[in-house]
């Protein structure tokens, strides 16, 4: 408004000429038809109206949606896949758990078995002497 404020009276003609122009370039930009011939509020709201209808619109190339397609098929894969990652690497943290658990029980058992196999063999040395001086024939087992 200030731009018309310090204009004469007699040359507001090409000022709004040229608006009229800018206006009908953007409803070209927009594939709108041709409104010169509304008045320029008119032609404004008729230019809002038909932005508003193309931000809505999907307008989209048919490759480009294809291959958004196949995008979000392969984005729903990987998630799947991690999820499926995740699910086994908790398996194998758990399992790993479970092996160390028994290889410490295995190293136990390894220890009770060295601690009574001695005593077994002092037990049994005494029993085979008396055998033998009994005159009794030792017993060898089959392998």
């Amino acid at each position: 408004m200030k731009r018309f404020r310090n204009v004469d009276d007699g040359k507001f003609e090409p000022l709004i000429l040229e608006l009229e122009n800018q206006l009908h370039a953007i409803a070209q930009a927009m594939q709108h038809d041709d409104l010169r011939d509304q008045p320029m509020q008119q032609q404004a709201l008729a230019m809002e109206e038909k932005a508003q209808s193309l931000t809505g619109s999907t307008d989209v190339d048919p490759q480009l949606a294809a291959l958004m397609a196949k995008l979000d098929a392969v984005q729903a894969d990987l998630t799947v896949s991690q999820q499926e990652k995740e699910t086994l690497s908790a398996q194998v943290s758990t399992l790993e758990a479970k092996n160390s658990q028994n290889e410490g029980l295995i190293d136990d058992l390894k220890m009770v078995i060295d601690t009574i196999k001695p005593q077994t063999m002092e037990k049994a040395q005494p029993a085979a002497n008396m055998m033998e001086s009994s005159g009794m024939k030792k017993v060898e087992p089959e392998a």
